[in-house]
Parts: structure tokens; C-alpha cells; sequence
């Protein structure tokens, strides 16, 4: 998401901004479709996400093409782990 944002040119404080009001809207969207979490968990996959972002921000390199590539390699590996936990999820509904 970083990256993303960081194409756009947005200073720091409108990029956290933005990525912070990004994250509650997806906890919502989880909610919305039915992912039921813990409002502790909501909490926390916000906070741990903007923790991850402000140093993102600021190691992200000038260069558009290595930009783009790591850009993919971090859309792979994050479908990667979504899909897993989507399975890990399904299997604990399946035995409840």
C-alpha cells in the first residue's frame, strides 16, 4: 500500500492518512462480509498496519522499475498469506 500511495506524491501525513482510513475500511468490509473478529484484533491489524507503513514510507526506493517489482513480489506474497489464512479459516468453521 505504501508503494501505491507513494506513486501519487502525497506528503507523509496524507499517506498515513490515507493508509490508515484505508485499513478501518477494510476491518469494516471484514465485518460487512461476515469475517466476525475479536474489536481487539480490528484494533490491532489497524495499528500493527500503520506501524508497518511509516517505515515502508520512507525505505521505498526512488527508482520506478525496482519500485514496480517489489510492488509484485509484495502483491504475490500478500495474496499468498490471504488465501492461506482464507483456508485456515474455512477449516476452523468447517469443524465448529
Amino acid at each position: 500500500m505504501a508503494l501505491i500511495i507513494f506513486l501519487f506524491g502525497f506528503s507523509f501525513w496524507t499517506s498515513v492518512s490515507i493508509a490508515t482510513l484505508l485499513m478501518i475500511v477494510w476491518e469494516l468490509f471484514e465485518r460487512a462480509i461476515g469475517w466476525y473478529e475479536v474489536w481487539e484484533n480490528q484494533v490491532m491489524d489497524v495499528i500493527v498496519g500503520v506501524a508497518g507503513f511509516v517505515p515502508m514510507y520512507f525505505l521505498i526506493p526512488s527508482d520506478k522499475t525496482v519500485m514496480f517489482i517489489i510492488l509484485i513480489i509484495l502483491l504475490v506474497i500478500v495474496a499468498t498469506l490471504d488465501y492461506l489464512g482464507w483456508q485456515a479459516y474455512e477449516h476452523r468453521k468447517a469443524f465448529k
